[in-house]
């Protein structure tokens, strides 16, 4: 981020992390960096309050007046629109896709005319995150259109974890935390790249998929995560975590193989 005294916070993270007991870590770029500074370094994945999401896939559940209005397919980005999100990506998809509604949900960062300047992108602004369900029952598509940056590479969205929790097909930039997955995820970093996985996706947003993809997001749940961390403690408490430097597999021995989804970034 700008605007950081980024080698004072580098000193205080190293001071920091000298003093802890355990360190986890949220992707897995910042895991390779930790362990390099502490014996008992753990890679956790961001969670998601999926029981709240997984309310998305309710049939009965209102879609909102501002959104239901828009012309189908709508295809939607919710978070902060910082300098870390691709715009110009977002420009050239309403560009190519002029029947879809771009709509962007969130506080804008950073400025951009020719978003602006686009009549099927819609910028409706932060909304309360009690409202997240039921603004993203009504995509058709969960974009994450980061740039690769420093920041983005060191990421794990949470947004990609919100959309699946909501059964939402997800179209993203090739981050080190997104990894495609069939059905569900499809990465793209170009603007015809980024179309025509949309086209894709959108062969795959009927309610039973979407009732499929929340319902596998549910091992991604904040208490599932608790779980994990609770044992790495209790393995830490009585000396018992892994030798240094060797990767923990806690995830994987409790839960299956993540699709990704975010961190800091969000």
């Amino acid at each position: 981020f700008p605007g950081y005294d980024r080698a004072l916070i580098a000193r205080r993270e190293r001071e920091l992390i000298a003093r802890s007991d355990v360190v986890l870590a949220t992707s897995q770029p910042l895991y390779e960096a930790k362990r390099l500074l502490h014996e008992n370094v753990h890679f956790i994945e961001h969670g998601v309050n999926h029981a709240h999401l997984t309310r998305a896939v309710d049939e009965t559940l209102a879609i909102p007046a501002d959104l239901d209005a828009l012309p189908r397919p709508i295809i939607g980005f919710v978070g902060v629109v910082g300098e870390w999100v691709d715009l110009e990506l977002v420009v050239g998809l309403a560009r190519c896709r002029p029947n879809a509604s771009i709509v962007i949900i969130g506080p804008m960062a950073t400025a951009s005319d020719a978003l602006r300047a686009m009549p099927n992108v819609h910028l409706l602004g932060p909304r309360d995150h009690g409202t997240l369900p039921a603004y993203l029952r009504g995509f058709d598509v969960g974009l994450i259109p980061f740039q690769r940056t420093a920041l983005t590479i060191h990421a794990n969205p949470i947004k990609l974890y919100e959309y699946l929790a909501a059964g939402v097909p997800v179209v993203s930039t090739s981050l080190p935390a997104v990894k495609p997955a069939a059905g569900s995820v499809w990465l793209a970093d170009t603007v015809p790249d980024t179309v025509q996985s949309c086209d894709v996706a959108l062969m795959h947003n009927s309610i039973q998929e979407r009732r499929a993809r929340s319902e596998a997001t549910r091992v991604h749940a904040w208490s599932a995560r608790l779980d994990q961390i609770g044992r790495i403690i209790d393995r830490t408490l009585t000396r018992e975590h892994p030798a240094a430097f060797q990767p923990s597999h806690e995830h994987d021995a409790s839960l299956p193989e993540p699709e990704p989804i975010a961190s800091g970034v969000e």
